[in-house]
């Protein structure tokens, strides 16, 4: 039981991990976009949201 618990501490860790990588990739990524084109209209915001948002989806699996 005890070993048990060690690995389900260890999966919730690295679960963990892999989340905090996405979201400072992501997170670069926004500010990357928001320093570099400060001029961006709402709609090109709206579409490089979305297309990290995809990014993000694809680098969760690709950590996996």
């Amino acid at each position: 039981m005890f070993i048990l618990s060690i690995i389900n501490i260890f999966n919730i860790k690295l679960r963990y991990n892999i989340t905090m990588k996405v979201y400072i990739i992501w997170l670069l990524g926004v500010t990357a976009w928001n320093f570099l084109v400060p001029d961006a209209t709402p709609i090109e915001d709206v579409i490089v949201a979305v297309l990290l948002s995809f990014l993000s989806i694809s680098l969760k699996k690709v950590f996996k």
